[in-house]
């Protein structure tokens, strides 16, 4: 395939845009087969499961908040079979843009527990992995969370974001990454 590309360049500047979508194609491609594409496992209320291969011995099983900011940001759950030893339950994971102006943030379960998050070097606020069983059966049975961001003025902001379908959610994403449930990737 590339070396057609080549040879479309080799013949001129009117071939030049149909050499270089091939050479795109190209990469692309190949990426893609040597790590599998993200996969949809369902809906769930306000939460949604995919599947993503990372490398050959590394998938990723998250769910995903359907919260109204959802532009500005995502967040999700996540179970990674590279870490299943040390966190076994998954873990939160808050997207950077949500977390650029905060300094503190939190989620408040219910407006009962609360829970501190941590910033990792990449910029996304995680759960700390403490907290990581607690967290997860909070959020499996509440009804709503809010994620509480605080910038270095002492601003609040407060994103709700429902737990409705939460529990069956993180069930098929665990199934899934635990191995309990086998599907054709792609």
């Amino acid at each position: 395939m590339l070396l057609i590309a080549r040879l479309l360049a080799a013949l001129g500047r009117p071939f030049l845009p149909l050499a270089a979508a091939i050479g795109v194609a190209a990469a692309f491609s190949s990426a893609a087969a040597q790590f599998g594409s993200p996969s949809y496992i369902g809906s769930y209320g306000n939460w949604e499961a995919h599947v993503y291969p990372i490398a050959e011995d590394e998938t990723r099983c998250a769910v995903r908040s359907l919260h109204p900011a959802i532009i500005e940001g995502e967040v999700h759950w996540v179970f990674n079979t590279r870490y299943a030893d040390r966190l076994p339950d998954g873990f939160l994971a808050v997207e950077p843009r949500l977390m650029r102006q905060a300094v503190e943030a939190a989620v408040l379960i219910d407006d009962r527990a609360r829970f501190a998050l941590k910033r990792g070097q990449d910029g996304t606020g995680y759960s700390r992995d403490e907290d990581t069983a607690t967290l997860l059966a909070a959020m499996r049975q509440g009804i709503e969370m809010d994620l509480l961001l605080i910038d270095d003025a002492g601003g609040r902001r407060l994103l709700p974001i429902s737990l409705i379908g939460f529990r069956r959610a993180s069930d098929a994403a665990r199934s899934y990454c635990s191995g309990t449930v086998r599907r054709t990737l792609g």
